[in-house]
């Protein structure tokens, strides 16, 4: 095979419902395109028949990476060890649901060919269209303003699961992210902001999927994101 332009990670864990579907867009998309790529499907610790499936996947697909973990690393550490896997000049991820539409991967790859260091989808620019729940809308519009106000970020949403980095500069930041689960995607923004990358956002169309729709969940989750944003203004005032 040769070298791939692009790799696209995703993140897997208990994703067995959506995970066949994922490959089978991803791998629709790349072939209208004609771009050589690789999909490294990170699996992190699953107990819901997906690993049975990433093997599967992998037995039928060369195109697939498969990492593999007995016990769960975390979002952010699984996307970790996938990135210093993969081997494309531009690194996308995706979450498996594909909540966010697919062309958009598109836009993504453009702007970071064409100079940006990092571009993340955003449902919160005057383009986008997200479909979401009023109590997880609340909260995410909070948490963003949040962030901004205080880490100093610029961009309007920093945890839409659909990303994609320059190979030189996400590699230049891994080394310096902490956070291990969700607040991932945060910090990795947030770090490359402070740093002085280039960092953009495009306009997505995004549907929540009934995965995220747990209300204990949110409650729970946004006691974690506020200590992180804590932890993270603490780390960077320090440095």
């Amino acid at each position: 095979m040769p070298k791939p332009a692009v790799s696209v990670v995703v993140p897997v864990y208990n994703g067995s419902y959506f995970l066949e579907s994922c490959v089978t867009q991803l791998r629709a998309y790349f072939a209208e395109h004609g771009t050589p790529y690789e999909i490294i499907i990170a699996e992190d610790g699953s107990t819901d028949g997906s690993k049975a499936l990433c093997r599967d996947l992998k037995s039928r697909f060369p195109e697939i990476q498969l990492l593999m973990e007995p016990d769960r690393l975390g979002r952010g550490e699984s996307l970790r060890r996938a990135i210093a896997a993969s081997h494309g000049d531009v690194i996308l991820y995706t979450d498996v649901d594909m909540a966010t539409d697919i062309r958009h991967m598109s836009e993504l790859v453009r702007e970071v060919s064409n100079g940006e260091d990092i571009v993340t989808g955003s449902r919160y620019l005057p383009e986008s269209q997200a479909d979401r729940m009023l109590t997880r809308l609340v909260a995410s519009r909070v948490y963003n303003r949040l962030v901004r106000l205080l880490l100093r970020s610029q961009l309007t949403d920093h945890q839409c699961g659909f990303k994609a980095f320059k190979r030189s500069a996400i590699l230049r930041l891994l080394p310096e992210v902490k956070a291990e689960h969700w607040f991932w995607d945060t910090e990795i923004l947030v770090r490359a902001q402070v740093d002085g990358l280039r960092v953009g956002e495009v306009p997505v169309q995004w549907s929540e999927s009934e995965a995220d729709k747990s209300t204990v969940r949110l409650m729970r989750d946004s006691l974690r994101f506020l200590s992180e944003v804590i932890r993270l203004k603490a780390d960077l005032e320090a440095s």
